[in-house]
Formats: C-alpha cells, sequence, structure tokens
C-alpha cells in the first residue's frame, strides 16, 4: 500500500492503516492511495480532506475595578462561531464574544478570577483567558479621642480600617477645626475653636 498525503504527517500506522495524519495548514488536501499486488499496481485512488482552521479568539486584555463596578471583557468575533465564557458570574452575555462584566467583591482583599472565552466552528474549539481583578471597597474606621478642655484642646486621629498602602485619606474637620481637613493618615494636634461635639469625617480612597 502506498499512501501519500501531500503536505500531512503521518504519526502512526502501517499497511492498510488506519492511519493518523496532520496537517499544518487549512485547507482542502489531497489523500492518494496505490495498491501494488503480485507485481500489478492499481490506478491511484485520491479522495480530499477538509482541514478546518482552528477559530481564533481573543477574551481581550485584563481589567481590573472597584467592587459592584464593571468593565467590558472580549473583543468582536465571528458571528458565525459559536462563544461561551466561564464562569458566567456577572457576564451580561456568557454566548457574546464581548460582554460587559460586573461583579462584587464581598472581602476586604483584592479578588482576580480568571474568565474563560471558548470558541467553537464546525467541530474545532479554542479558547482565550483573561485576568479581572475587583478591588475590594476600603472601609474607614476612627477611634473618638477622648474630650480636652477647650482652651488646650489639641486632638490626634488615626484612620483606621481595611485598606491597601496606596490608600489616600480625607479628613474633613468642620469649619471649626484648624486645620479644617488634612491628607494625613494620622493628623496630629487638631484644634477646634469652638467646644461642643465636633462633626469628623473620614473618606479613603484606594485603587480608584
Amino acid at each position: 500500500y502506498d499512501w501519500n498525503f501531500g503536505n500531512g504527517t503521518s504519526l502512526n500506522g502501517t499497511g492498510i492503516g488506519p492511519y493518523s495524519v496532520q496537517w499544518n495548514q487549512a485547507g482542502v488536501q489531497d489523500v492518494t492511495l496505490s495498491v501494488y499486488w503480485n507485481g500489478c499496481t492499481s490506478l491511484p485512488y485520491t479522495q480530499q480532506v477538509e482541514i478546518i482552521a482552528t477559530p481564533q479568539v481573543d477574551a481581550g486584555l485584563p481589567v481590573q475595578f472597584c467592587s459592584n463596578d464593571g468593565a467590558a471583557i472580549g473583543i468582536a468575533g465571528n458571528p458565525a462561531f459559536n462563544y461561551a465564557w466561564s464562569p458566567i458570574q456577572g457576564v451580561d452575555d456568557p454566548t457574546s464574544p464581548t460582554a460587559n462584566l460586573t461583579l462584587i467583591n464581598t472581602t476586604h482583599e483584592d479578588q482576580t478570577i480568571y474568565y474563560y472565552l471558548t470558541v467553537s466552528d464546525q467541530g474545532c474549539t479554542n479558547v482565550d483567558s483573561v485576568p479581572v481583578t475587583v478591588f475590594a471597597i476600603p472601609t474607614a474606621e476612627f477611634s473618638v479621642p477622648e474630650g480636652e478642655c477647650f482652651k488646650t484642646n489639641s486632638f490626634d486621629f488615626d484612620a483606621q480600617g481595611y485598606f491597601s498602602s496606596s490608600a489616600t485619606f480625607s479628613w474633613d474637620f468642620g469649619t471649626d477645626g484648624f486645620p479644617s481637613t488634612s491628607t494625613d493618615q494620622q493628623p496630629t494636634g487638631v484644634i477646634f475653636n469652638t467646644d461642643g461635639p465636633q462633626q469628623t469625617t473620614l473618606t479613603i480612597t484606594d485603587n480608584g
């Protein structure tokens, strides 16, 4: 048996076969068989095999956003192909090559999840992935310092809660505070120009 697979590479098989053959390019390929028997040779017999191209897929660039926000993942695909996202949590359309993703991070740590996009066409499949990072929402806390006498009052504050080393701080001590604002994590020596309870507000921004 004389097999001719053209540009194909025979991976295994002998004689009558079967054979495992690999082609490195898509398209229609000729496979020809000639048989030698008792010194006689058959006419070549040719059949064509169609090699279907592997469908291309792109899950897009890495994205990151704050909890309860979102971003777009994937890029425009081929309308003739079938697509599927996994996991489907937060994905508005799990069968579209482009999707809007919204997630909530209930922890105090940033969470990174890989989303996989699988494409299929005529039995051929391909897959790509994209990392999605969901930032934790920072929490702002501080202890209320003990009261001090009006004439000598000087208060120190310390931002607490959950936030990363890149967090920024915005203190508002009201119109009677001196200074009235601060961006320090631990502002010290804050003086109030009137007696009585003073409204103090802390806002922490982390990862935007």
